[in-house]
């Protein structure tokens, strides 16, 4: 209020000098037209005029930085305005640099923290995708070497079933130099079975036992009552396990039931 009375005096002193010297002297000097009274207090009413308006401006402007502030921290509080006989101000205040500012810096943190989560998210993926991947490779290399062993052992065990045919063909009581000879060969046979075991060759225990179709299989089938049907009564060649898998299943004659007298 007091700025704009105070534009309003600085115009209307500007106004009534005017009016009181309308036609100047044309043919007056600088000098005399700056040393007159009346261009001095125009000036001045000029002056004055020009420090209103920007004073009224900076006033404005402080106006509603306040008045911005004093809102908001009545919204942030629950304050209603409109309870004190106040008005509302309708809409939205137009952003501050401050909180422009702080805005952008909020979404940055939002977007690097979901940019992190992405990022663990795939790392966590790629982690175990690798440890599946290993552990397959893992699983793939120990079953091709375990078909590549057990090709080989296949091939040594008709070796072993020979050695011990010879030796079960041989004399019941050798003596001399014939003694010597079976006890060489069944060192050799021994060691060659202690060599298989630690490859982790083990022989089928099938004599006596139930008929299992998985590791035996039958040559002949014998008529008995002795023995339960489906047992086994013979191993005519020895069946092998390497690493828990039947290599070689076991050659075996199993018991059947004798069949009761035909009828007329």
């Amino acid at each position: 209020l007091t700025l704009t009375l105070t534009l309003t005096l600085a115009l209307t002193l500007t106004l009534t000098l005017t009016l009181t010297n309308p036609n100047p002297n044309p043919n007056a000097s600088p000098k005399q037209a700056s040393s007159s009274p009346h261009a001095a207090v125009r000036s001045a009413a000029r002056a004055a005029a020009a420090r209103a308006a920007a004073g009224a401006a900076g006033a404005g402007r402080a106006r509603a930085t306040a008045a911005r502030r004093c809102m908001r921290a009545r919204m942030a509080t629950g304050e209603r305005p409109e309870a004190e006989g106040e008005q509302v101000f309708q809409g939205e205040l137009p952003p501050g640099p401050e909180a422009t500012e702080l805005d952008r810096m909020k979404e940055e943190l939002e977007e690097a923290a979901r940019e992190r989560g992405q990022f663990r998210a795939l790392l966590q993926r790629v982690q175990a995708d690798f440890a599946n991947y290993r552990r397959r490779t893992e699983d793939e290399q120990r079953e091709s070497q375990d078909t590549a062993s057990g090709r080989v052992i296949l091939r040594l065990l008709p070796v072993l079933d020979d050695l011990e045919r010879a030796l079960s063909a041989g004399p019941n009581s050798p003596s001399g130099a014939e003694a010597r000879w079976i006890e060489g060969v069944q060192l050799i046979a021994r060691k060659y079975r202690s060599a298989l075991e630690a490859e982790g060759v083990e022989r089928i225990q099938a004599y006596g036992m139930a008929f299992d179709p998985r590791e035996h299989e039958v040559v002949s089938y014998t008529e008995t009552a002795e023995h339960p049907q489906g047992t086994v009564l013979s191993v005519v060649q020895d069946g092998f396990r390497f690493n828990g898998k039947v290599l070689r299943p076991a050659l075996v004659a199993v018991a059947k039931a004798p069949e009761g007298p035909k009828g007329r």
